[in-house]
Order: C-alpha cells, then sequence, then structure tokens
C-alpha cells in the first residue's frame, strides 16, 4: 500500500464516520424534536461507522459483485464490531450507548438481528454505490491538500478522543458515586454531596451533562439507571451544591 492510498483510506475513514454522525443525530433529532449531537465524541463523526466501511470494502473486494455475500459479510461483520464495541465501552464507563433490548431477536441488546440485515442492506449500498463516488471524489484531490486534511482531522480527532474519554469518566464517577440505590437516593445524595463536595464541582458537572446530551439514550446496567435518573440525579446534586454555595 502506498503513502497515497493510506492518505486516502484515511479521509476516506473520516468521511464515513461523518455520514454516520449525519445519519444518527438526525433521526436522534426528529425523535427527540430537538437537536441531537450523537455519539461518544463531541465532534461530527461516529468513527463506528468509519471502522465498519473500512473492514467491510477491505472483506468484499474480492467479490464485491456479488450481491449476497456483500450482504452477508456486511451484517456479521458490523454485528461483531457492535458486540466487541458494546461489550468495551460498557466495562470501561458503565454504561451503553445503544441498547436493543426493545427489538426483537437481540443478543442481550448489543446486537438484534434486524439490525444485523440493515447493516447488510447498507453494505450492499456502500460496496455497490456509495464506494464508487466517493473514491471518485477524494481521487481528485491533489496530494498536499489531502495530506494537509488528514493531519487537520486527525488532530482534532485525536483531541476529541481523549476529551471525551474525560467526560465519560467523570459520568461515570458519578454515577459510581451517586445511583448505587435509585430507592434510597435522597438518603445518598445528601451523604454522598457531603463527602465529594470537592469532586462534584460544576465543571466535572458540565463534561458528565454533555456526554448526556450527545446519548440520550445511555443505559447503565451496572448501577440499574436509566437517562432519566441519571439526569435526575445530576441535576440534584447541582441543586445541592448551589445552595451549600450560597449558605
Amino acid at each position: 500500500m502506498t503513502v497515497k492510498e493510506i492518505g486516502l483510506w484515511i479521509f476516506i475513514f473520516f468521511l464515513y464516520s461523518f455520514f454516520g454522525w449525519v445519519g444518527e443525530s438526525c433521526y436522534r433529532s426528529v425523535k427527540q424534536k430537538k437537536f441531537v449531537n450523537r455519539g461518544y465524541l463531541n465532534g461530527p463523526w461516529l468513527p463506528i461507522y468509519g471502522f465498519s466501511a473500512l473492514i467491510i470494502l477491505y472483506l468484499t473486494y474480492p467479490f464485491k459483485e456479488r450481491i449476497a455475500m456483500v450482504f452477508l459479510v456486511g451484517a456479521l461483520s458490523v454485528s461483531i464490531i457492535e458486540v466487541v464495541v458494546g461489550l468495551s465501552m460498557e466495562k470501561l464507563f458503565h454504561v451503553r450507548y445503544w441498547d436493543y433490548r426493545g427489538v426483537p431477536l437481540n443478543y442481550k441488546g448489543y446486537i438484534a438481528l434486524p439490525i444485523s440485515l440493515l447493516w447488510g442492506v447498507l453494505a450492499v449500498l456502500l460496496v455497490r454505490f456509495a464506494d464508487h463516488q466517493v473514491m471518485q471524489l477524494t481521487a481528485c484531490l491533489p496530494l498536499p491538500i489531502l495530506y494537509v486534511a488528514d493531519s487537520i482531522l486527525l488532530a482534532l480527532f485525536l483531541f476529541d478522543v481523549i476529551l471525551s474519554t474525560i467526560q465519560a469518566l467523570h459520568l461515570k464517577r458519578i454515577l459510581h458515586n451517586n445511583i448505587q440505590s435509585i430507592n434510597e437516593r435522597n438518603k445518598r445524595l445528601r451523604k454522598q454531596v457531603k463527602k465529594h463536595r470537592a469532586e462534584l464541582n460544576e465543571k466535572v458537572l458540565k463534561k458528565a451533562e454533555k456526554a448526556l446530551k450527545r446519548n440520550p439514550s445511555i443505559f447503565s446496567s451496572k448501577h440499574n439507571a436509566g437517562l432519566s435518573e441519571m439526569r435526575t440525579m445530576i441535576n440534584e446534586i447541582k441543586d445541592k451544591l448551589n445552595k451549600d454555595q450560597g449558605k
């Protein structure tokens, strides 16, 4: 693989990450009736779409004319990615960024047959139609512009990953300290705010709130708390801290 080809693949990764972000953000925004910046990251990209697109294009290259094989490989590969990423994110941050448990024929909420079939259809559209257009577009870019664009995108992406991880860890800390039991929420709130006042400051809460706003369907199986409980807890902590600061 040449240096130019590597540059093209990097640029294509960001393109499909952006397309995925646009699709998911539009869907969530319509559903929530307000703009939702979807995803784990702050920026306009969902890397799981970028990685999935590259993997599908690579795996299906030898038989890209065989629609059935492309469909099968696309459905299986993206489903595997969803399981691996979903399990890893929940292990690291104790929350789920998607949950298919309401979808028929799902596996622990990480994947579901109807969703996997949708990935297969999208894989066919990607390989047979979208890829050709995208390759023509990127091939027209002069090498200096391509390298500069890749460098800027990679720098911004790395910064976003670090920032978003910090926000997710703050959210994890709030959940760990304050959502041990929803039934005893008020009692634990008074104790935890007093004990962790120095940690649960305004800056920490804002970072956790950003992570929640980007992921309206976020779910925590470890703490058995849904989105509404998390937001209520954060609001109560903020109210309590504001009252304490006003004394």
